[in-house]
C-alpha cells in the first residue's frame, strides 16, 4: 500500500484545501490520504474557529482517509518546530511514503536549497541573525535577511538570485515548505516530498475572492458577521458558497446558527485569571516568551480587558503579532520553554492520535498497526496502550486544550458535549 500524507490546519477548509487533497493521490500515486491536522488551537496561537472534529470530518468528506491530530506542543510552534513535531509523527509510522505540501514558489530545487542550508545550521548564521535582530526586525525577517547575508558572503550567487531567495523565504507557505523538507533531512526520513503552487489568493489576504479566498479572509468575515439577516450578510453567504466546498458551506451556517465560533476573546477571562496568579518571575519561563516580552507582560498586565487587545498592546516592531499570541497561548495551556526543549530532546513522536477515519479505511489501519513504531492512540482511555512518561505528558497538554476549548464552546451553544475520554474517534462513509 502506498500512502501520502498532508499536514493541514483547516481553519476552515476552503477550496485551496479541497484541491490540495484532490491532487496529492494523482501527484503521489498513493492509495490512501493521511492528513495530520492541528487540533484545537492554531499555529498561530489563536483558537481554531471551528472544533477539529467538524474539521476532520470535512476532511473525510472531500477525501482523506485517515485523520490524525498534531499535538498541541508542536501545532501551537513556530515554523521549525511545527514541522519538526508533524514529521516526527509521519516519520514514527514507518509506512509513509510521500508527503504533499502547498507553497508559493514553482520551484522545488530553489526550496530545497533553502531548506538544506536550514538543515545544515551552519554556526555563521546565529550570530548574523541576532544582529539583524538588534536591528529592530521580526524573527521572520531577521531569518531571511541572515540568510541573504551568508550566501552573499559563502556562495557565488548573483543579486537577483540572492533576492528572490529573500523573496522566497519571506512568504508563509514557502517557509512551511522549506521548514518540512529541512525536517525530513533532519529524520533522514524515507518520505517523498511533493509540492503544488499555493491556487488562489495569498495566505494574508484579507479579502474574500470569487472562489479561492484565504482561510483568514473566511475567519474574518464570519466572526465579523451579525446574527441578524441583511442584505449584507445575505451577499456574503452567497460569496462563502463560492469558496468553500459544499460541505463546509453547509456546517459553517448551521455553526453561525449555533454562535459556535470560538475566537481568542472567548479565553479572556481564562487568560487574564491565569495570568493574575503567577508571580512577575515565572512570566519568562513559558514557550516563546523570554524576558522582554515577559517583563512587558507583567508591565502591562493592569490595562488587560481582552485577549485581542492585550495582544495588540504587546505587540512591538521587534515582536511579531504571531509570537505574542503563541506567548499568550501557552501561558494559557501552561507550555514552558524547558518542557518543549524536554519534548523536543527526545527525537521520537510521542504517539499518533486517531480522529476520524473514512469506513473504507480498515485496510489502512491494519496497515498503519503492522508497521507504526510509535502508539496509535484511538482514545485517551485506550488502555490497550501502554504510554511512557514523556508521552503522557504530550498527552496531557492535549486534553488540557481540548477541555479548554470544549468548556468555552459548551458557554457558547449552550449544552453539554462529549469530553474527550468518552468521545469516539469519527467514523465517515
Amino acid at each position: 500500500m502506498r500512502i501520502a500524507a498532508i499536514i493541514a490546519e483547516y481553519n476552515p477548509l476552503h477550496n485551496g484545501h479541497a484541491y490540495h487533497l484532490q491532487k496529492t493521490k494523482a501527484l503521489t500515486g498513493a492509495d490512501a490520504v493521511i492528513v495530520l491536522m492541528s487540533g484545537d488551537f492554531m499555529q498561530r496561537g489563536t483558537p481554531a474557529i471551528v472544533n477539529k472534529y467538524s474539521r476532520a470530518a470535512c476532511a473525510l468528506d472531500l477525501g482523506a482517509d485517515l485523520v490524525l491530530e498534531l499535538p498541541a506542543l508542536w501545532a501551537t510552534s513556530s515554523a521549525d518546530l511545527y514541522a519538526h513535531g508533524a514529521i516526527a509523527i509521519l516519520n514514527g509510522l514507518d509506512c509513509v511514503d510521500a508527503l504533499c505540501f502547498g507553497a508559493e514558489c514553482e520551484d522545488t530545487q530553489l526550496l530545497t536549497e533553502i531548506a538544506d542550508l536550514m538543515a545544515k545550521n551552519p554556526p555563521e548564521l546565529k550570530p548574523l541573525l541576532q544582529t539583524h535582530i538588534k536591528k529592530g526586525l521580526t524573527f521572520p525577517a531577521a531569518r531571511a535577511a541572515a540568510l541573504n547575508d551568508y550566501l552573499r558572503e559563502h556562495s557565488f550567487l548573483t543579486n537577483e538570485q540572492l533576492a528572490r531567495i529573500q523573496e522566497t523565504i519571506s512568504r508563509p507557505n514557502n517557509i512551511l515548505a522549506t521548514s518540512y523538507l529541512a525536517a525530513l533531512r533532519t529524520f533522514h526520513s524515507g518520505i517523498k516530498p511533493y509540492h503544488l503552487v499555493r491556487k488562489g489568493s495569498s495566505y494574508d489576504d484579507m479579502q474574500l475572492s470569487e472562489d479561492f479566498s484565504s482561510a483568514l479572509a473566511i475567519r474574518n468575515g464570519l466572526m465579523e458577521l451579525p446574527e441578524i439577516s441583511t442584505p449584507e450578510v445575505a451577499a456574503f453567504w452567497a460569496k462563502l458558497r463560492n469558496n468553500v466546498p459544499p460541505t463546509v458551506f453547509g456546517n459553517l451556517f448551521r455553526m453561525h446558527e449555533q454562535s459556535a465560533f470560538l475566537s481568542e476573546n472567548d479565553f479572556s477571562d481564562i487568560l487574564y485569571y491565569r495570568m493574575r496568579t503567577l508571580d512577575a518571575q515565572s512570566f519568562s519561563a513559558f514557550a516563546d516568551g523570554g524576558t522582554d516580552l515577559a517583563n512587558r507582560t507583567v508591565h502591562l498586565l493592569s490595562d488587560f480587558t481582552t485577549y485581542e487587545e492585550f495582544a495588540a498592546h504587546l505587540k512591538t516592531k521587534q515582536i511579531t503579532a504571531n509570537r505574542i499570541h503563541r506567548y499568550l497561548l501557552h501561558i494559557l495551556l501552561g507550555i514552558t520553554e524547558a518542557e518543549r526543549k524536554e519534548v523536543i530532546a527526545h527525537e521520537y513522536a510521542p504517539y499518533a492520535r486517531i480522529l476520524g477515519r473514512k469506513e473504507s479505511a480498515g485496510e489502512l489501519l491494519s496497515y498503519l498497526h503492522k508497521h507504526s513504531r510509535i502508539p496509535i492512540l484511538t482514545s485517551p482511555a485506550d488502555r490497550s496502550v501502554n504510554l511512557t512518561e514523556y508521552e503522557r505528558k504530550v498527552l496531557a497538554t492535549d486534553i488540557l486544550a481540548a477541555d479548554l476549548y470544549r468548556a468555552k464552546l459548551c458557554a457558547k451553544v449552550g449544552k453539554r458535549l462529549p469530553n474527550e475520554y468518552n468521545r469516539k474517534f469519527l467514523v465517515r462513509p
